[in-house]
């Protein structure tokens, strides 16, 4: 699980020509633990999670 920090670019949306439409980041600081590794989506489709943790968690999550 790779880490992340609020903002960090996670998915990058690019159109058929190869711009970039719209970049996806981070909601918090946390783990990521899943990515949808289809290249097609629909709206409202989950593109992948990330688990937030507090400073109590962190030592666990992090090992």
């Amino acid at each position: 699980m790779d880490k992340v920090k609020k903002g960090d670019i996670l998915f990058t949306q690019y159109d058929a020509f190869g711009k970039v439409l719209k970049n996806y980041e981070a909601p918090n600081d946390g783990v990521v633990a899943s990515v949808k590794d289809y290249p097609f989506s629909e709206p409202g489709d989950s593109l992948g999670r990330v688990i937030e943790y507090d400073s109590k968690d962190k030592d666990q999550i992090l090992k």
